[in-house]
């Protein structure tokens, strides 16, 4: 979506700073899911007709930027510009608080972005949504590789499939998977890439072998990382194999008769990865290739437990 008003060298955040944030709970109702917040596209009143903020032209002060009025963006070339990432935001103002906020493609282009700034040391990105009842976000899904967008307005924690303009632009080298279950109880997952950065989520999903993840101190990750952030999990994923990985295909030959998932862990009855049968994460396809639980845990009987998902980075 347009911010036009990054002509005039600064804004305030969307919503970003007390008074205007952003609910994002879980429970709000059907009808805001889809719509996302209001009054995204429109910008706080007044910002597109005020002056520039970096002083008058000509004057002494021409060309200088003025961080202090413009809180969530950043100062290029005098005048005020957004970042690149929430963790770039987060980085340099530490005490702004979640919500939506103009981030800033390679190439200079502007968008929105919901920004986690608080939980788990903040500066996340939101980057993608998804239900595991629906197979928008299945593992086949040309959406995880494709530079098309689904319902990019959806800019907060309510349920429901979105591919965010996020997940398209902002470089990461850790995750963090959020699991939400039928009673409302929401776990999240917190991993880093073996591999370093990514220049987005796409370019990560381009990848044809699997991309190993660890917890964030660098070791490991175990089963329990996974199963203890959704109610029932563990009766699904089978203790063998293992992996966790971003993305996490079935090994050898066995295709669309193995376990696949795009973020997570696979299991198997086997001590190896070649033939996993079960899994839990996001986007997931289950061995005995029925469509669903795309984003939960899922055993080798195709019995599972569904769940709403949501991806940051950072």
């Amino acid at each position: 979506m347009a911010v036009a008003w990054l002509a005039w060298g600064c804004s305030l955040p969307r919503t970003g700073l007390p008074g205007g944030a952003v609910d994002a709970g879980p429970g709000r109702p059907d009808a805001a899911r889809d719509a996302g917040p209001p009054g995204l596209d429109a910008g706080p009143p007044g910002v597109d007709a005020g002056p520039p903020a970096v002083g008058d032209a000509g004057g002494p002060d021409a060309g200088v930027c003025e961080p202090q009025a413009c809180p969530g963006l950043r100062c290029r070339e005098g005048l005020c510009a957004a970042y690149r990432s929430c963790s770039d935001l987060h980085a340099a103002e530490p005490l702004v608080g979640s919500g939506v906020y103009p981030l800033e493609t390679s190439d200079g282009r502007a968008y929105d972005a919901y920004c986690e700034m608080e939980a788990d040391g903040g500066g996340w990105t939101l980057v993608l949504k998804t239900d595991g009842n629906t197979g928008r976000f299945a593992w086949g899904s040309p959406l995880w590789t494709d530079e098309g967008l689904y319902r990019p307005g959806s800019l907060d924690l309510t349920p429901g499939n979105a591919k965010l303009e996020a997940y398209l632009h902002v470089p990461f080298a850790q995750v963090r998977v959020g699991f939400l279950d039928g009673a409302d109880q929401l776990g999240w997952v917190l991993a880093r890439r073996d591999d370093g950065e990514a220049s987005s989520l796409r370019a990560a999903m381009l990848a044809s072998e699997p991309m190993t993840l660890s917890r964030l101190s660098g070791m490991p990750m175990r089963d329990s990382d996974w199963t203890s952030q959704l109610e029932g999990a563990s009766s699904y994923l089978q203790s063998g194999c293992g992996r966790s990985a971003l993305p996490n295909p079935g090994g050898g030959g066995c295709g669309l008769y193995c376990a696949h998932v795009r973020i997570g862990i696979l299991g198997n009855d086997g001590g190896n990865c070649s033939t996993p049968d079960s899994y839990m994460g996001v986007g997931g396809h289950p061995s005995d290739r029925r469509a669903t639980p795309t984003t939960g845990a899922i055993d080798e009987h195709g019995d599972g437990v569904a769940a709403h998902g949501f991806v940051m980075v950072r």
